[in-house]
This record gives structure tokens, C-alpha cells and sequence, in this order.
């Protein structure tokens, strides 16, 4: 007998709030607040990226290798918004574009390149690794 593929309710509030996060990330103007914890992000996650890699063992050092590349983009990012305007004398005037305080497609754009990178390098860990590592 075939097992039947079932959902956790785990899973299910997990998949509900990632796309509610994604789609309120795309689709409404960011306040203040919520711009500045996109900027503070842009900085937190290529740190915990870094920790990961040189702490991580197996799967977690493997996601965080892949992840590097891209979330360091959120570091240039954070200067161009952030850093910039203290380098050049001039404070916070150039942070409203378009949509709001910050480029919240650009910062959606680097984690999700960080994670499909991630996964990616996380897939090939699994593909090479020998059976006794586990």
C-alpha cells in the first residue's frame, strides 16, 4: 500500500504566511517602519549567512555557501539607500522612490535569490555526499 501524501497543519500556516509576506512585500507601499526593518535585514542576513558558513555543518554550511553570493547584495543595496547620502553630506532625502521608503522588489528579489541559490547548493551537498556522512 502506498503511503497518500497528507499536509501538517504546520506546513499549511508556514506556506499561508510565506505567501502572504511575499504578497504584501510586492504589492503595498511600505511605511517608515517597515522600510527600515527591509534595510535592517539587508544588513542582518549576509552576517547570520557568514556565521552559518563558518559554523554550519552538512546542509546548513552548504545552503549558507549558496546564499552568500546573493544576500551580499543586500549590502549594496543598504549602502545605496543608507550609506551614500552619509558619505556625501546629504541625510535620508533620496530614501522616497516610487513606492515608498525602500526598493522592497530589489530586496524580495535578493532573498529570493539567496534561497533558490541555497537550495540549489544544498541539492548538490545531498547529490555528492557519501552515505556514511550522515
Amino acid at each position: 500500500m502506498t503511503k497518500r501524501f497528507q499536509f501538517s497543519v504546520r506546513w499549511i500556516f508556514a506556506v499561508t504566511a510565506i505567501i502572504g509576506l511575499i504578497c504584501a512585500t510586492l504589492l503595498t507601499k511600505p511605511t517608515p517602519v517597515t522600510g527600515s526593518l527591509f534595510l535592517l535585514l539587508l544588513v542582518v542576513i549576509p552576517a547570520v549567512v557568514v556565521v552559518g558558513i563558518i559554523q554550519g555543518r552538512g546542509y546548513v554550511r552548504a545552503f549558507c555557501i549558496g546564499a552568500a553570493i546573493p544576500s551580499s547584495f543586500g549590502m549594496i543595496a543598504w549602502w545605496e539607500y543608507v550609506g551614500a547620502p552619509f558619505a556625501s553630506g546629504g541625510p535620508f532625502n533620496h530614501l522616497q522612490d516610487a513606492r515608498g521608503f525602500v526598493p522592497t522588489d530589489q530586496a524580495t528579489f535578493i532573498w529570493a535569490a539567496a534561497l533558490l541559490t541555497g537550495l540549489v547548493c544544498v541539492g548538490f551537498y545531498w547529490l555528492i555526499k557519501s552515505p556514511k556522512e550522515d
